[in-house]
């Protein structure tokens, strides 16, 4: 089934159903050979986000609070075990995407030893395959306990005031992290704002079927919101990589200097875009935004389906 919550399943029988699904699907994944070392570290990131997800929405309905910290933290800890390739690849396309924005006239090749010192770490990590196989191995043992313990630890007469408790709390995180940034732009700011972000639009696509006009704009312009802060912060950490590697004192101070100055003009391009973005999306506040969900949610569930189509 879709990554959704369904009007035929209780809130916690659509949360169980999907952290089982996710992990399925994570662990057909790391099945598959030969491995593909690009595709199937990502996905299977993705698929711990998601569990992270659904388990940060339903963890007032859990037996004991800790195990949500504790099942948060392994699936947390798994992701990073296969992250070292997808990294590497991020910093390559960062490289790709900058010398869009140089000028004409720029002359690319002076920028060349900076692309083959970043595809040299890719490459020498692509080839530590066995490497590779003993992280999924211990991703595959991770998940089989997340498995056991969340099935335990969620209570099945879990209704929804707490699906409603989770969704007003990672939209007032958010919220505050966006407050925070607009008042002091840091580059930390930025990527704690885009993690909540990121949360927040997980669980608008939970919903997205209690009204899809309303949610699947929603969860478009989140996801759009999502993607300039994951670019301010892959730029960020390029040109951190740059200067703290020792690389800009290899290049040349012209080449060096250009694509710094390109990183921090893009940078504000992004951050220029952020903001009316992000105050459209959490002009509410969180008590509001609450309401406003629990409001839908209950005209969903009594309503016949197919009710709207007339």
């Amino acid at each position: 089934m879709a990554f959704r919550l369904a009007r035929s399943e209780s809130f916690i029988q659509g949360i169980k159903r999907m952290v089982n699904e996710q992990i399925d699907l994570a662990s057909e994944e790391q099945d598959r050979r030969p491995i593909d070392p690009i595709t199937v570290p990502h996905q299977v990131r993705k698929r711990c986000k998601k569990i992270r997800a659904l388990i940060r929405l339903a963890k007032t309905g859990m037996k004991n609070r800790k195990t949500y910290q504790q099942e948060n933290r392994r699936l947390r800890d798994a992701a990073r075990m296969i992250s070292d390739i997808r990294d590497a690849q991020v910093m390559i396309n960062t490289y790709d995407h900058l010398m869009a924005f140089q000028r004409p006239e720029i002359d690319r090749r002076e920028f060349g030893p900076i692309r083959r010192r970043l595809s040299s770490r890719f490459e020498s990590l692509l080839h530590e395959r066995s490497s590779l196989e003993r992280s999924f191995q211990e991703i595959q043992i991770s998940l089989l306990k997340s498995r056991q313990h969340m099935s335990d630890a969620l209570l099945n007469d879990c209704r929804e005031p707490v699906m409603y408790e989770g969704l007003k709390a990672t939209y007032a995180k958010a919220f505050q992290a966006m407050s925070d940034v607009f008042t002091r732009p840091t580059d930390e700011g930025l990527h704690e704002w885009r993690k909540h972000v990121k949360y927040h639009w997980y669980h608008c696509r939970l919903v997205i079927d209690v009204w899809q006009p309303v949610f699947s704009g929603r969860s478009s312009e989140l996801h759009r919101l999502e993607e300039y802060l994951g670019e301010d912060h892959d730029l960020s950490v390029f040109e951190r990589l740059l200067t703290e590697s020792g690389e800009v004192a290899r290049s040349s101070d012209c080449s060096s200097a250009i694509l710094i100055g390109v990183i921090h003009q893009r940078k504000q391009m992004l951050r220029t875009a952020v903001r009316p973005l992000g105050c459209r999306l959490f002009v509410e506040s969180p008590k509001d935004f609450s309401k406003r969900i629990c409001a839908y949610w209950k005209i969903w569930t009594q309503e016949i389906p197919g009710a709207q189509e007339v």
